[in-house]
């Protein structure tokens, strides 16, 4: 079975087919303005010819197909079969069958006849683009001679009246208009129409225009009396084109591109009234075209032109004039200079290819390969068809290997040598795309019962993943890891298969675990998904109007502890790495996923996230964007509060109520206390300036959440009081500052503990006979987690929003008072870290958890675009 990187050109029967085809392009000459309409059959007549022995007419395999709407100029649709993806194509288009005419008078040799002069093949068309049909037909030629075998169809559709519009109806937007290329959206599509030999990437639309301006015949010695419509016109469209330079100036999007100028408007023709060289000329007619930058609209272009000559004739005294007695108003005539627009139906749109396609890759990676490097361009010229295709679904790639020296130009030529490499790249570009398997991260979709199984086997150990020391509930994260290790068995490295895993733990049974899915040619970059953790809080059937434990599937709600918060997100990223695995996914960067143990529950140090990064295990984390899957509701959160618990006590005197000014009331001080200090935090840590663009739904808090008071008679002064709740600190705070302060409270009271307002006038917080104060201690936990402000401006955000988007139909980035570990650690290191998370927060934490099965599909779709942004980036 030959292959496409076996073909090589032929260059004698090259430079004789092309010799056939010079000879004929007289009468391919494209211009019925003089005259020149071609007849095309002409030149699909010799390429019929070339092919013969291997028509399926004659026995052969290529199909050929002659689809005419004028007689004699038909396009010509070839057809080389595929095997076992046949339905699939490689797709070569755009080659045109005429050229551009030629004046001999202008030539040193026959622009009729193909002059071979060294590696020099002159003649009209060798270039634009009698070469390029000549060199799609040998390769047709070559696959069929040489009985190369390709999975995928090779389809070729040589065009008809390319070079100009003026005919209607006979051109490729017509053959597209009938469907009988729709083929091409089965594959890539290069279009060979270009030149320089390489990838083409970018191309502007075109517009012509006329703008005439009316004005008065008079005798030039009484300019007062006339209104001269040269000077009229031509103050006008320098007004006219500094307003399109102001509304279409260049774009930043256009930079990658490498666009030689941004877009531009000019006059090219001018045509005057025939008059004396004494007399005021009554009208001129200027035309010329706009190419327009394809990061714009053909139709906004069109109003705002139209715009800009309304605004003008509503106005015409605007205009400077020339001089004190050339004006553009007659008033005692009651006349006024009249300026109209023109402008042509048949307009093209520019475009730019899609610099992230893989089929793009492909060409891109003939080029290098066959040439040595590839330099991208891109051109402000202009192609039909193109922005059609594209905005069909096409991936559209453009190139071409004449000379961009010669186009249009007289002394036309290619160079051989060039069409050699052409036919080399044409093939190895047929190579790649149909020998790789280069599946995308956009192919992947969530099996609905692939999760739900693997999240039943979830749940069905999630009670023994419950994280509550204190009532004696101490995870074991392995059971939910050996489930993942079992689904993803077929495609673990140890078995044969790509995914990298290692599993990693500080204390028995609790270990985390690390998955890779190698890259290609950016393996040492990463896309990273974490904060997917393997353990749960408490649930207590009792609360529960179903088993908490046990899997249960009502309709689209999947109820269980752990669907929402967290098992059903590890579940979520296991699925993805099958999915990226059983479907050959390929990425240049590899994907990571680090699920985590001990993060609903710090009371057993040494064992979590922070411990795993202290180890220096994850920090392949800061060669790309982190995501944090541990939120909810299916959008980015951009934004978490600090955490700080607290414990006030409030210590006081023992004694008999009906003595209350002989104790010393605990309860009441604790709570006079912690209103005082309440008040001084919100004063400190009020709404700060940098949250309004995260949308946090509230500012930073302080609150008591629990107490707890001594054990003692309902009629006694209680002598101690504990008052313990948590602070909710904005990102934009510093929690070393917090801690400082509320210590700085406590400190303050305690130095002056009557200042505090008391209860009616025998509660005191001191008794002076006995020398005698009340005490307030505060206790601050040692584990306190830190806010996080993500960056708004990052890739991983942006990409993330965008997938979001894409598959929600919206992004709308939120922010939380809640809490997450290790994330500001993440981001402090340098990371591009952002939130994500895709069960109910409704149910966070709460009884009849539940998450929805639609929502994690669409979590998957999410992540996977999130990949191909971010690969692709």
């Amino acid at each position: 079975m030959s292959s496409p990187l076996s073909l090589t050109l032929n260059a004698e029967a090259y430079v004789e087919l092309l010799r056939k085809l010079i000879d004929v392009a007289e009468q391919v000459q494209n211009a019925p303005g003089l005259g020149l309409v071609p007849k095309e059959d002409v030149v699909s007549d010799i390429v019929l010819e070339e092919l013969g022995p291997y028509l399926k007419q004659n026995g052969g395999v290529i199909e050929a197909q002659r689809i005419a709407f004028h007689e004699g100029r038909g396009h010509l649709i070839l057809k080389y079969p595929g095997t076992s993806k046949a339905e699939e194509t490689i797709n070569f288009v755009g080659s045109h069958m005429d050229v551009v005419p030629a004046n001999p008078e202008g030539w040193e040799r026959n622009p009729f006849k193909l002059s071979v002069e060294g590696d020099k093949l002159y003649g009209r068309g060798t270039t634009d683009c009698l070469g390029h049909v000549a060199l799609v037909t040998q390769l047709l030629v070559e696959l069929a001679k040489n009985n190369v075998v390709t999975q995928k169809t090779i389809s070729a559709v040589l065009i008809a009246s390319e070079e100009n519009g003026d005919i209607a109806g006979v051109g490729v937007e017509t053959l597209m208009e009938t469907g009988k290329i729709d083929f091409l959206k089965n594959g890539p599509v290069l279009w060979v129409d270009c030149s320089d030999s390489q990838p083409c990437i970018g191309t502007a639309g075109a517009l012509t225009w006329t703008l005439k301006a009316t004005g008065k015949l008079f005798h030039s010695g009484l300019p007062h009396l006339g209104i001269n419509a040269l000077e009229l016109a031509s103050d006008a469209i320098k007004v006219i084109q500094d307003r399109f330079y102001q509304d279409f100036g260049p774009l930043e999007a256009e930079i990658p591109y490498n666009f030689a100028c941004g877009s531009t408007m000019k006059p090219t023709r001018i045509e005057s009234s025939t008059n004396g060289i004494n007399q005021i000329p009554p009208w001129c007619k200027i035309s010329g075209d706009v190419r327009l930058s394809p990061f714009y609209d053909m139709q906004d272009l069109r109003e705002k032109l139209a715009s800009y000559v309304n605004d003008l004739n509503e106005n015409i005294t605007s205009l400077e004039s020339r001089g004190p007695h050339s004006k553009y108003t007659l008033p005692k005539e009651n006349l006024v200079g009249k300026l109209e627009l023109t402008l042509a139906d048949n307009y093209m749109e520019g475009i730019a290819c899609s610099l992230d396609s893989i089929w793009f890759k492909s060409f891109d990676e003939a080029t290098k390969h066959v040439k040595g490097e590839s330099k991208p361009y891109s051109i402000m010229g202009s192609l039909p068809l193109v922005r059609d295709l594209q905005r069909a679904g096409l991936d559209l790639t453009l190139t071409g290997f004449g000379k961009s020296s010669v186009y249009h130009g007289d002394n036309e030529y290619c160079l051989l040598s060039d069409m050699k490499d052409g036919l080399l790249m044409l093939a190895r570009f047929m190579h790649n795309v149909d020998s790789v398997a280069m599946a995308s991260p956009l192919d992947i979709s969530l099996s609905p019962e692939g999760y739900t199984e693997l999240l039943r086997k979830f749940i069905g150990v999630a009670e023994h993943v419950q994280n509550a020391p204190s009532l004696g509930l101490v995870p074991k994260e392995d059971l939910i890891s050996d489930i993942i290790l079992e689904e993803l068995g077929p495609y673990l490295q140890q078995n044969g298969g790509v995914i990298e895993a290692k599993r990693i733990a500080f204390n028995e049974g609790r270990g985390h675990l690390i998955l890779k899915y190698p890259g290609t040619s950016k393996a040492e970059e990463t896309i990273n998904f974490i904060g997917m953790h393997m353990d749960v809080v408490p649930a207590n059937p009792e609360g529960w109007e179903r088993d908490p434990f046990t899997l249960e599937v009502d309709g689209d709600k999947l109820y269980g502890r752990g669907t929402t918060d967290c098992l059903g997100h590890v579940a979520l990223v296991t699925q993805l790495f099958l999915e990226l695995a059983k479907n050959e996914v390929v990425t240049e960067k590899t994907i990571a996923a680090v699920m985590i143990v001990s993060e609903e529950n710090g009371e057993i140090s040494g064992v979590g996230v922070e411990t795993l990064m202290e180890s220096g295990e994850i920090d392949f984390l800061k060669n790309g964007p982190v995501l944090w899957i541990d939120c909810s509701d299916s959008q980015p959160c951009i934004g978490t509060a600090g955490s700080q618990t607290w414990s006030l006590k409030a210590t006081g005197k023992l004694f008999h109520s009906g003595l209350p000014h002989l104790g010393i009331n605990a309860l009441e001080m604790a709570m006079d206390a912690i209103k005082v200090i309440q008040d001084r935090f919100y004063e400190d840590f009020a709404q700060h300036e940098g949250e309004i663009p995260y949308n946090f739904a509230c500012s930073s808090t302080m609150k008591p959440t629990q107490i707890e008071s001594s054990t003692n008679g309902i009629n006694q002064i209680p002598p101690w009081c504990k008052i313990s709740g948590d602070v909710r600190l904005s990102p934009f705070y510093d929690m070393q500052e917090l801690r400082s302060k509320l210590q700085c409270y406590v400190d303050d009271l305690n130095n002056d503990i009557a200042s505090l307002a008391c209860r009616g006038p025998h509660s005191k917080y001191t008794l002076p006979e006995e020398n005698w104060n009340g005490k307030l201690e505060l206790t601050m936990s040692d584990h306190y987690i830190e806010g996080i402000a993500c960056s708004l401006e990052s890739i991983g955000f942006q990409s993330f929003s965008d997938a979001t988007k894409e598959v929600k139909g919206e992004s709308v980035p939120f922010a939380i008072m809640g809490s997450l570990p290790l994330v500001r650690d993440l981001q402090r290191a340098g990371l591009d870290l952002t939130l994500a998370g895709f069960g109910k927060s409704s149910v966070y934490h709460g009884d009849n958890e539940y998450c929805l099965l639609s929502d994690m599909q669409d979590g998957l779709a999410i992540l996977a675009r999130f990949i191909h942004l971010v690969d692709t980036a």
